[in-house]
């Protein structure tokens, strides 16, 4: 092998011509393997690595392969060469050297240094396995201390901080370069571990190095904030944020601390724009507690607005947080104006208890808003007062809390759940009693306003019991006097307005002379006309303003007295002070006047007075009565020429005319009293066979048998007479006779009886002479009786006849019936049918309001409205009829989208009624608004309908509902989440509250929609 060496080496001289020293010390190497092996080491001590790993490399080739020492630790320092030189070759060779020398000396050493390797290339896991691998009392301190830190150091790399702190402990205090280091993880490690003050020793140890000492203010601010030492945080914090922390995340995180210690330090201005610095940085959201934070930092500081955005972002969940934030929210909102969003913070805190003092104080604050906004839509306020007073009644507060509920009382218009929670009260005090006196009369006006009298009576009644307030006690006996008047309950009604006349304080009443009109006019219905007339002479004669339409009325029902019990000089006198008056019924007037002048005797007086209506008043409904009576005056006073000629105007002009039938009979005998008997048999017959079993046909019979006898045709008139069933003597008595025992029960009252009497007449007598008035009365009893599809067939029977007295009261129930039923054509029909036949104005008035009816029923809009300006031209209407004409034409408007026509009747609607009605009126009122997105016009709108109609639970609620679209098309998802919320937590009924959960679940899916689109755009790398 030598030899073979030095021949390779002859031979590169004499080709390569190579420096002549490296050849002789080749030649040397050769001839001394000791001398060059420790040549090399002498190289490697001299750190020329290259140099030595060259003679290893020539030794290892002259020795060749074998046990040789020499050439093993050859192989060990080739590779130490390689390391010292950072080949990268040197990780191979000594994982080779180990594996095939595992019980070399040097293997130790090879261990070590595959470590260092592994170390340097991260390979984490790899150096820990090498390093477990060396015997470290077989190297020395230095390389200890460094087989120490970076076996501590790939440790923490692998997460093994107990291993790792177990490392770095022995070199904490030795003088080494790895000291500081070695401190700084050891204090990372025991930090880690939430040993805090082990790591605060370890971390001041090493807070001024260069390379550790910008990492550990960061670490020693975050320990001085887990000890709660606010003041070192506030006094060296905003010093650190001065460095310039380049990693985003520990910059948020500092400015966070930092901000949360001047918070916690009461100091929260200065809170604020470490909050910020936080937001603008943190790759994640601020928790709720940090919102919290914020948002009272932001409060504390003046700044509401930004408060309640951070608060509203905090109440999540029924714990205390949220009591806090929904309490501190409703201090935001009345520092800026805003009480009604104010009102709904402070009753949410007041829901939870979890600060008994918050609860409490948010609780007066909810009352004394509901006291001033008047507004309270589902009476927490007063639920909760009560459960208040029941709950603390030794309170400091209970008399403050007995003055707000009083006043909440008195202010709320829903006074059923006020009468209900006062009656639930066990002790009330003296002002509780009174304002119970008050608001059941409050109440009972409001169901009198409604019709609903029987109602109205038991909720006055209970005012009645109290007597704090003597004027409510004697309004509220008036009151009583006209439910039972309008409940035609006469005698007690009399009762009522005697006793309030009589009662202190009555007589300066402003209804004081009303009383004593409605007095008067209670005992004209009960027939008692002298006492009638003292009471309306009285009332005419008490010098009051205001009241000339009352007086004027007055005088007329005088004259009706003095007429009615035939006092006729008397009753013309008023009569004719009703027309100086200038009534609204002065054609009534002059009717009466002329009919009680022809009473007396004056013909010719009577007839120029009715002459008189006709000519001044040419449209009025007397007018066919006057053309009667005026014939009917011709013919008693032989002036059959006259009588025919007034007869004949009704005859022609007429035709529906009650009056009608009477002249066509009147005209026959005024003929037969001419002895044209001929135009006098044409008219006769006609009222005979067209009106069978009348009594004009009767009259006109006996007339034509006259006629027959004064020309002597007796057998032409038995003729004729066999052609007439009630002519028959026979079959007209048993006619008769099974008649009138039917209308002597209905007669007397006993209407059941009477139905089956008059069914029987009418199937045995289908053509009878009273088959008229047998389906009349018959419906009448089975109308009484709620039998109405039976009464309607009666009173269709009645009004397929031609017109009798019957006939408009028929058309009146049969069109009541087909309203009530939904069947609009034929309730259409029969109220036509009525204004061309009615005799009473009031029956025209009904007439053209239930045409109005029927006509929106049908949606027939324009016909509709047409009827309700005919209506309000009507005289002497009542309040419900005003109303409804509003209404209609409101709604009407609306369905043909006449926006301004329809605000302006639904205004109109809302100043007449505080029922149900003004309650819709007031809502659609603000869904137009809504619609022409006057959103705050709206808004206002809703809040006017839950103060004027709390009662109207259905309007109320879709009010709140629009009220929440409102708010969330303003961006205000808050509200509009607690206002759903309210109708959820509040409304009775079901279909409303599943609308507001619908919504409700919407606006929740699109915050979270929303949220997460927020936090993808700021932090994109977060989801990654």
């Amino acid at each position: 092998m030598i030899k073979r060496l030095f021949m390779i080496g002859c031979m590169g001289i004499m080709f390569f011509l190579g420096p002549i020293g490296i050849v002789a010390q080749q030649t040397k190497i050769y001839d001394n393997p000791v001398a060059s092996f420790n040549t090399a080491l002498d190289l490697i001590e001299k750190k020329q690595f290259g140099a030595a790993q060259e003679v290893f490399i020539n030794l290892m080739s002259d020795i060749g392969p074998g046990a040789s020492i020499m050439r093993l630790e050859a192989t060990y320092y080739n590779a130490l060469c390689d390391y010292r030189l950072d080949h990268p070759q040197a990780k191979e060779k000594f994982s080779t050297f180990i594996r095939q020398y595992p019980d070399h000396s040097k293997t130790n050493q090879a261990y070590l240094y595959l470590g260092f390797i592994n170390y340097s290339n991260r390979k984490y896991k790899d150096a820990i396995e090498n390093f477990e691998n060396v015997d470290t009392y077989r190297i020395t301190s230095e390389e200890l201390t460094n087989l120490l830190y970076k076996l501590g150091y790939c440790y923490l790399q692998t997460e093994d901080n107990a291993k790792a702190k177990e490392a770095f402990f022995p070199i904490l205090n030795t003088e080494s370069d790895f000291r500081n280091a070695a401190n700084y993880y050891y204090a990372y490690i025991s930090y880690i571990n939430k040993d805090y003050n082990e790591a605060l020793k370890y971390f001041q140890l090493v807070k001024n190095d260069p390379e550790f000492g910008k990492e550990i203010p960061y670490y020693l601010l975050q320990i001085n904030y887990i000890n709660h030492d606010y003041q070192s945080i506030v006094r060296e914090g905003p010093a650190l944020l001065q460095t310039r922390i380049r990693d985003k995340s520990k910059l948020a995180e500092t400015a966070r601390l930092i901000a949360e210690a001047f918070y916690k330090e009461g100091k929260y201005a200065e809170s604020l724009q470490y909050f910020d610095l936080f937001n603008k940085n943190s790759k994640r959201d601020a928790t709720r507690d940090e919102t919290y934070q914020m948002a009272y930092a932001n409060f504390a500081a003046g700044k509401y607005e930004t408060a309640i955005k951070l608060f509203q972002k905090t109440v999540k969940d029924k714990d205390a947080t949220s009591q806090n934030a929904y309490y501190h929210l409703g201090d935001c909102y009345l520092k800026t104006g805003q009480k009604q969003f104010a009102q709904n913070a402070f009753y949410s805190a007041f829901q939870m208890d979890f600060d008994p003092k918050i609860q409490e104080d948010a609780l007066f604050n909810y009352a004394k808003l509901c006291h001033e906004l008047a507004y309270d839509p589902f009476n927490a306020a007063i639920e909760a007062l009560k459960d208040y007073i029941s709950n603390y009644p030794g309170s400091e507060r209970i008399d403050e809390a007995y003055s707000y509920l009083t006043n909440l009382f008195l202010s709320t218009k829903d006074y059923p759940s006020a009468i209900a929670a006062i009656e639930n009260i066990r002790v009330k005090n003296s002002e509780l009693k009174a304002a119970y006196q008050k608001i059941t009369y409050l109440y009972g006006v409001q169901l009198f306003n409604s019709n609903k009298f029987d109602e109205a009576q038991d909720s006055f009644r209970k005012s009645l019991g109290y007597n704090y307030n003597i004027e409510l006690t004697a309004q509220a006996k008036f009151w009583m006097g006209e439910t039972h008047f309008r409940s035609q309950d006469f005698h007690k009604a009399i009762d009522y307005y005697d006793n309030f006349m009589t009662t202190p304080g009555a007589y300066d009443l402003e209804i004081y002379p009303i009383a004593k009109y409605n007095l008067a006019y209670t005992y004209f219905k009960l027939k008692y006309y002298d006492n009638a007339v003292i009471a309306f002479e009285q009332f005419v004669n008490r010098p009051v303003s205001g009241l000339n339409d009352y007086k004027t009325d007055a005088v007329l029902r005088m004259g009706d007295c003095y007429f009615i019990t035939k006092n006729y000089e008397n009753a013309i006198d008023y009569y004719e002070r009703a027309i100086i008056r200038k009534s609204p019924d002065s054609d009534y007037a002059l009717f009466q006047k002329g009919i009680s002048q022809g009473v007396l005797g004056n013909d010719f007086q009577k007839i120029n007075t009715l002459k008189t209506l006709i000519s001044k008043y040419p449209n009025s409904h007397y007018r066919d009565d006057a053309y009667y009576k005026i014939g009917e005056t011709y013919l008693l006073t032989n002036d059959n020429d006259n009588a025919l000629s007034w007869f004949n105007k009704i005859i022609s002009g007429f035709p529906n005319s009650s009056y009608y039938l009477k002249s066509l009979q009147k005209a026959g005998l005024a003929y037969y009293n001419k002895n044209s008997y001929d135009k006098a048999l044409e008219i006769l017959k006609k009222v005979v066979s067209d009106y069978p079993g009348t009594t004009e046909s009767k009259e006109a019979l006996s007339t034509i048998r006259n006629i027959y006898m004064d020309k002597n045709q007796v057998n032409e008139y038995f003729a004729y007479a066999g052609t007439v069933p009630f002519a028959n003597v026979t079959t007209s008595e048993q006619d008769s006779i099974t008649y009138l025992a039917a209308e002597n029960i209905y007669m007397n009252n006993e209407c059941g009886p009477a139905v089956n009497a008059f069914g029987e007449y009418i199937r045995n007598f289908p053509n009878g002479s009273f088959i008229l008035n047998a389906n009349y009365y018959k419906a009448e009893c089975e109308y009484n009786a709620d039998l109405l599809e039976s009464a309607l067939e009666g009173y269709e029977v009645v009004i397929a006849h031609p017109k009798s007295r019957f006939t408009e009261n028929a058309l009146l129930k049969a069109a009541e019936i087909h309203l009530l039923y939904g069947q609009y054509t034929e309730a259409l029909e029969n109220y036509l049918a009525l204004e061309q036949n009615a005799d009473y104005q009031n029956n025209v008035t009904t007439a053209i309001y239930g045409q109005m009816e029927s006509y929106f029923g049908l949606g027939q809009y324009p016909p509709s409205m047409a009827s309700s300006k005919r209506l309000l031209e009507r005289e002497r209407l009542d309040n419900e009829q005003i109303l409804a004409a509003h209404y209609i034409t409101a709604k009407s408007a609306l369905s043909m989208d006449s926006i301004a026509v329809a605000t302006d009747e639904f205004e109109k609607t809302i100043e007449l009624s505080e029922g149900e009605k003004g309650a819709e009126a007031m809502y659609l009122l603000a869904a137009i608004q809504y619609q022409l997105k006057n959103n705050n016009r709206a808004e206002a709108l809703i809040f006017e309908l839950a103060n004027k109609y709390p009662s109207f639970e259905y309007w109320k609620a879709k009010g709140f509902i629009m009220l929440a679209d409102i708010y969330a098309v303003n961006g205000n998802l808050f509200q509009a989440k607690h206002t759903l919320q309210s109708i959820i937590d509040n409304y009775p009924g079901d279909d409303l509250k599943e609308i507001a959960a619908q919504k409700l679940t919407t606006i929740v899916r699109q915050e979270q929609k929303e949220m997460q689109l927020q936090n993808d755009s700021l932090n994109p790398n977060k989801s990654r």
